[in-house]
Parts: structure tokens; sequence; C-alpha cells
């Protein structure tokens, strides 16, 4: 089982519920804890300054939930949690009924590749952290743009495998290499 647990903010050391079984790890890879803690203080510090206080966050390929959590700890106004796996959402679910955290928040049981139209309000705050072998970024972001997810110059916070390229849709304002993991920021392009 993994140790993981909210960092800072009002959830700081909150022990985040995770899968038990080795069956079930493997619809997971979460984000390291050391690799969390540095993408946050980029998104609070960095060189596009705190993007984290009072925004709406939509967490797309959001297995436990960990990443929009941190940033409802950190000051996010709201979360969306949108997740294809039953197991990994009735884990997101739990970790947010611990964390108190439930009124603030959403939960999708869909493809993020595959999004409805969004019913709700926009989102100035988009973490995007697929399984790395499937290449899902590209489809997560227009799904995400074309059901209405995303505000104007809307921010992305990728997590992958590779150096992922900007596209039409956006663009690149940061990045940076952790090991095996890249983190990008991109903002979106006027839509």
């Amino acid at each position: 089982m993994w140790n993981m647990r909210i960092s800072a903010g009002k959830f700081k050391g909150l022990k985040l519920h995770t899968p038990k079984h080795q069956k079930d790890k493997k619809t997971l890879r979460p984000t390291s804890g050391r690799i969390r803690e540095s993408m946050f203080d980029i998104l609070t510090h960095g060189p596009l300054g705190n993007l984290i206080a009072d925004s709406s966050v939509l967490d797309l390929f959001a297995g436990t939930g960990a990443l929009g959590m941190e940033a409802l700890s950190r000051g996010a106004k709201s979360a969306t949690f949108i997740e294809k796996n039953k197991y990994n959402l009735s884990l997101l679910e739990r970790n947010l009924l611990k964390a108190q955290a439930i009124d603030n928040s959403r939960v999708l049981h869909a493809d993020a590749t595959r999004l409805p139209s969004n019913k709700g309000h926009s989102h100035d705050l988009v973490f995007l952290d697929p399984p790395y072998r499937e290449n899902l970024i590209e489809d997560g972001i227009l799904s995400a743009l074309n059901g209405g997810w995303l505000a104007n110059e809307c921010v992305l916070v990728i997590e992958s495998g590779a150096p992922v390229p900007s596209s039409s849709h956006w663009s690149e304002q940061f990045a940076r290499r952790y090991g095996t993991t890249y983190i990008t920021l991109g903002v979106i392009e006027h839509h």
C-alpha cells in the first residue's frame, strides 16, 4: 500500500485512502510526494504567480484525488474530479469524505477523453495526470475544451513521462523534469 498524504494547507498530514491489493494498484500511478510538493510550490510561488488561491480546479484522470485535494487544502475554492475507474472513484469519494471536502467538490464518473457537456462553472486550473503510456493528454484537453469545462486562459498542469509538445489549443509557459517525470504548465489559448 502507498503512503500518500496531503503535504500542506488545511488538510496537511491527511492520509489518503489508496489501493490495498496489487491488482487495484495497476490502475494508478500516484504522483510522488516530492514531485507533488515541487509542483505546488511552482503553482503558488512560480513564474505565473499564485494559481491556486480561489481557483476552480478540474482534476482529470483524478485517481485517488490527491492533486485536486492538495489544491483544495491550499486554498482552491472548488474542485471537480473526473475518474473513469469505479474502484479509484470509490477511493476518491472516501478521501473527500475523510477531509470533509465534499461540499466544495464535484465527482464525475466519466472518461476524461469523452466528457459530457459541462452543466456547471468553467475551471481555471486543470490537472492532467493520465497513465503515461496511453498518450491521452491532448484528447483530455480537447474533450474538456469542447465540453465547456475550461475558462479562457485556464492554466494546465500536465504530468507526463516525456516532454509534452504544445498544440494549437495551448502554449507552454513552464516545464521541469524530475527524474522520469515531466511537469508542464500551459495556458489555454482563447477559444
